[in-house]
């Protein structure tokens, strides 16, 4: 026989997921960190602060536009922020 034919069955299984998992594939409670620290967190509360002032700014000259972008870069970092708490499973 070759060495090919020869090889146990173990090796040739699938790899083992990198982060604890019960019988279904999903994420235990263990794998997940605080939202203190997530960087996800962080950026975003910096993303929503900073155009909250531009929004600020913008409505205070009365241009439209600049309000606009504003308040959308807002609710894309509120967006971030839930979108963390509401995640069951950690990234890969």
């Amino acid at each position: 026989m070759s060495k090919a034919q020869t090889a146990s069955p173990a090796a040739a299984s699938a790899p083992k997921p990198t982060s604890p998992s019960d019988a279904k594939g999903q994420a235990t409670g263990d794998a997940s960190k605080p939202f203190w620290a997530s960087q996800t967190v962080w950026s975003s509360i910096a993303v929503v602060g900073a155009s909250a002032a531009g929004a600020w700014f913008a409505w205070r000259d009365r241009d439209l536009e600049a309000l606009a972008v504003a308040i959308t870069a807002v609710l894309g970092g509120l967006n971030a922020i839930v979108g963390r708490f509401r995640a069951d499973v950690p990234l890969r």
